[in-house]
Formats: structure tokens, C-alpha cells, sequence
């Protein structure tokens, strides 16, 4: 049996080969994806709108939402470099997501979903909601996430 030759993540990122959303959208800045977080915006109020209106909490909805396009912040995390880190999710994998922030419009970041703690501000006509998002229930698949049945938990760790 002939053996192929397979190429290291490092010879990969040289040839710019590598699957990485940081390469791929050079030239691209905050203002490119203000766009796409209005319609996040627009599709959030559709789904939770009655749940807006009512002061109602929505958390069973929000676990199977897709999150590209929202504007999400860092509140805690077990590495302390990452609180305060707030931007648009650009791109959601099973165990991060990457934001792109305003402060540093061109600058890409990457972070973890286990380690950190997100809030998320959702806005209705009379209320005003803000979500805690605990990054461990997150680490799936949007797609995987949409189908799945959720208990409830007493306790959560960061």
C-alpha cells in the first residue's frame, strides 16, 4: 500500500491552504458585518417577539438560535484576557466562536465557548432583555443544537 504525503497545519498555513476564517477574510472590517448583525436583529425579534413583549424569559429558544450575526460580550471567564472582549459573531464551530470586535475593526478574534460566560442584549418595542450565555452549553453545532432536546440543569460551572 502506496503512502500519501500528507502536509503538517504549518506547511498548510504557509501555501495558505489552511481553513482558517482569519486568512480567508482579509480586508474586511466591523462595518462589513454591521449589515448582517441588523438582520440577526430582525430575525431575533421575529422569534422571540411575543416573549419580548410579555417580559417572558425565552433561554429554551435561545439554545437552539443560530448565533452569526449577533453582537455578543465577554462578562466572565477563566482566563481573564477574555472579559471585556465585545463584537458580531462572524463565525460559529463546535467549540468556539469568532467575533470581530469595533474597538479594533480589522482584528479577528477567537474564542473559546467552555471557558467564557457571553451576555447578549436583545432589544423589544417596551423591554429590554439581557441574556447570560453559559459557553459550555453552546459547544455543538448550530445545526446539531437546533435538533437536540434539552434538560434542565441546577447548577452551572464556568
Amino acid at each position: 500500500r502506496a503512502e500519501r504525503a500528507v502536509l503538517s497545519v504549518r506547511q498548510k498555513r504557509k501555501l495558505g491552504l489552511h481553513n482558517d476564517v482569519m486568512r480567508q477574510q482579509e480586508g474586511v472590517d466591523y462595518a462589513d458585518f454591521v449589515p448582517l448583525h441588523e438582520l440577526w436583529v430582525q430575525y431575533a425579534l421575529d422569534l422571540f417577539g411575543e416573549e419580548l413583549e410579555r417580559g417572558q424569559p425565552f433561554d429554551a429558544k435561545l439554545l437552539k438560535v443560530d448565533l452569526s450575526g449577533a453582537e455578543l460580550s465577554v462578562v466572565r471567564s477563566s482566563c481573564p484576557n477574555y472579559v471585556g472582549i465585545k463584537g458580531i459573531v462572524v463565525q460559529e464551530t463546535m467549540n468556539t466562536f469568532v467575533l470581530i470586535g469595533q474597538d479594533q475593526p480589522n482584528r479577528y478574534r477567537q474564542l473559546p465557548k467552555a471557558k467564557c460566560v457571553f451576555m447578549l442584549e436583545l432589544k423589544g418595542e417596551k423591554h429590554t432583555h439581557q441574556v447570560q450565555i453559559f459557553g459550555r452549553h453552546f459547544c455543538q453545532r448550530s445545526a446539531e443544537r437546533s435538533v437536540r432536546k434539552y434538560k434542565s440543569r441546577a447548577t452551572i460551572e464556568l
